[in-house]
């Protein structure tokens, strides 16, 4: 028997920051963003242990359909709750969470499982499975297209979800875990993707769960696999699976999907940098994902086959972005207002920095907004005096007469800073440890600002603002009827 010497409870707010309070006082953590330490320690496992997951019966490399759960549920994870994971791992103390947040899925990955619990997670991913097979061979249609995106709410990629439910016969191809499929389970034309993950038997260290974890996960996927083999079997109008470019979930069926004569396409929706695990393959006997990629245009389509030496370049379509910000703006107002964007995950300090030095030359900040940002919270996490956020609009949407309003758009590491590319304003990224947009920062309309310009920000915005601010990509199509057309030929 087990006595708690004590217990913590686990505060995790949505900006990363942890507070552990104990029956003696709360402690406060902020995140650790050593963005580099990470991809160096996910770099040294995946050079180590690839070459085992290759299944040399099938000829499947696994480790390609878990490098990302690995990297962004374990690694990075790891690298920014160290300190916390030291405090609370320890069989003597009681711990319970505010919300089943990061730290709580990696605290139930290193703890080890009892027996009871393992036997409890098998019977529940059997029954998934089971109810996943029975409603997708019975109970969902037979059509000849299966559009994939995560939920029927989806906002990504909105212009090919127009295409296909004007022009085709499909079944929704969603996410579910066994509480959607519970509730969802009579909806004929849902076709559910099991996208729950139950791992890990713990491990003393990093390496030592990062291996369980992942002999657990290539267990799931062949399961998975081989039950979407099945399935498809009984689905004999199924030709095409086309939908957003999953790095995670949808692995085991397109395979299946391969080797039941369907088409798969994937539709670009995020970022394709080359420290983004997932669509960034560099350790891997073979890389099978779906058969062709459209992407945006011609600039994303040079740096994903740079960081993907397994795709063939000749199944890459450029030409089919939404540009939530298509706008045609009124002259640049001069008037010292710089957009910037809300940045979670990184160096909070390093991004103050630019901000408060901005605003301390005379500058009004726009501050744009996640949906939903709890004002209090983002207090709390941008640390501005009152003095300063007296210089701070906060906006949660961006309409044409925010845009013609400002003269500058600037940001950290946000996907949202290449939408405003196309916009006829000047973009600054203001460089930081969080090395996520190195690809962007290559493009000549793009200004990178250094803590070493600060003092120099008066000149640099004048400059800005004399450089031509037009940015246009080429591209191989321009509409989803024409990257589809060329693929059908």
């Amino acid at each position: 028997m087990i006595f708690f010497r004590d217990k913590i409870w686990v505060e995790e707010l949505d900006n990363g920051s942890v507070t552990l309070h104990f029956s003696e006082g709360a402690k406060h953590y902020k995140p650790c963003l050593d963005f580099q330490k990470a991809l160096a320690l996910f770099d040294q496992f995946s050079q180590r242990y690839t070459v085992a997951f290759f299944d040399e019966t099938t000829q499947i490399d696994w480790f390609p359909p878990i490098q990302y759960f690995l990297f962004y549920k374990i690694f990075w994870p790891y690298v920014i709750y160290e300190k916390v994971l030291e405090q609370i791992l320890n069989d003597k103390v009681r711990v319970t969470f505010n919300k089943k947040g990061r730290v709580y899925v990696l605290y139930t990955l290193f703890r080890r499982k009892t027996k009871l619990r393992l036997v409890y997670q098998g019977m529940l991913y059997a029954l998934e499975r089971m109810l996943v097979y029975l409603h997708n061979c019975y109970v969902a249609k037979d059509r000849a297209n299966m559009l994939f995106r995560y939920d029927k709410n989806d906002f990504r990629i909105p212009d090919l979800i127009a295409y296909v439910k004007q022009n085709f016969d499909y079944v929704e191809t969603v996410g579910g875990g066994i509480q959607t499929v519970v509730k969802q389970y009579w909806d004929s034309n849902s076709f559910f993707v099991i996208i729950s993950r139950y791992c890990s038997m713990g491990g003393s260290d990093l390496e030592q769960v990062a291996l369980n974890t992942a002999h657990s996960l290539i267990a799931q996927s062949q399961k998975q696999y081989a039950l979407y083999r099945k399935i498809l079997s009984k689905k004999p109008k199924a030709t095409c699976l086309l939908g957003v470019d999953d790095p995670l979930y949808l692995f085991p069926l397109i395979l299946a999907a391969h080797r039941s004569g369907l088409k798969t396409i994937g539709f670009q929706h995020g970022l394709y940098g080359k420290n983004h695990i997932g669509y960034a393959v560099k350790h891997a006997r073979q890389f099978e994902w779906f058969q062709w990629l459209v992407v945006w245009d011609d600039f994303w389509k040079k740096v994903f086959l740079g960081n993907n030496r397994f795709f063939p370049a000749d199944k890459v379509i450029s030409g089919v972005q939404s540009k939530k910000y298509d706008f045609t703006l009124k002259p640049n107002p001069n008037n010292r207002k710089i957009l910037c964007m809300y940045e979670r995950f990184l160096d909070i300090s390093e991004y103050m920095l630019y901000l408060k030095t901005i605003i301390a030359k005379g500058f009004t900040i726009v501050l744009k907004l996640r949906p939903g940002t709890c004002h209090t919270e983002l207090r709390l996490e941008y640390p501005f005096t009152e003095q300063e956020i007296s210089a701070v609009e906060l906006v949660e949407t961006l309409d044409q007469s925010i845009l013609d309003g400002v003269a500058i758009i600037a940001g950290v590491k946000t996907s949202l800073l290449y939408d405003m590319l196309f916009l006829d304003r000047p973009l600054w990224i203001f460089h930081s440890s969080y090395h996520y947009l190195d690809e962007v920062m290559q493009i000549p309309k793009v200004k990178v600002v250094k803590p070493e310009d600060l003092n120099n920000i008066d000149d640099i915005y004048q400059q800005s603002l004399l450089i031509s601010s037009s940015y246009k990509v080429s591209s191989d199509v321009s509409t989803v009827e024409e990257a589809l057309m060329k693929i059908k030929e």
